[in-house]
């Protein structure tokens, strides 16, 4: 997973680098027509809490610790995308939003998609608190920890 951040008066690079037997890469090219569409966790959750905790927006205690929670804390799909690494033909991380990042894959893959918005895993809390935008936070929210993931159609994931 990867990702700059650079909005400020320092900039720190970090490069992780490690090894994949070649045969068991998951790239962005891998997809094929017909694949399902799938993302590991919630969307939009830290997108909707910028304003929180930048303090541009006050709210309850309880959904200022929610938000908090998926904002700061995060929690990176790593063995999801280790597990799923045999069973999908593409993958990639959600850092810039599922609408930006799903492009990443098609473009590579030479394949189109339809995304069913009413199918998107949208957390409770965020559809009742930001019913008029949720699916927008969705869509393009950055800063997210899940992979988005094409799979064979029909051929339902199955965990042990």
């Amino acid at each position: 997973m990867g990702g700059d951040t650079t909005k400020g008066p320092l900039t720190i690079t970090l490069q992780v680098h490690g090894y994949v037997e070649p045969d068991m890469a998951v790239k962005r090219s891998g997809a094929k027509v017909g694949d399902d569409i799938y993302v590991t966790g919630l969307l939009g959750d830290a997108a909707a809490a910028v304003p929180i905790v930048t303090g541009e927006l006050q709210v309850s205690s309880e959904r200022f610790d929610y938000f908090y929670e998926r904002f700061w804390r995060p929690k990176p799909r790593l063995i999801v995308g280790m597990a799923l690494k045999r069973v999908v033909h593409s993958m990639m991380d959600i850092s810039d939003g599922l609408a930006q990042d799903i492009q990443h894959i098609l473009k590579a893959s030479g394949v189109g998609a339809n995304i069913d918005a009413s199918r998107l895993p949208i957390s409770a809390e965020l559809s009742q608190w930001q019913p008029e935008s949720a699916l927008t936070l969705a869509l393009t929210g950055e800063m997210t920890t899940n992979c988005v993931l094409r799979r064979p159609k029909n051929k339902p994931l199955r965990s042990r």
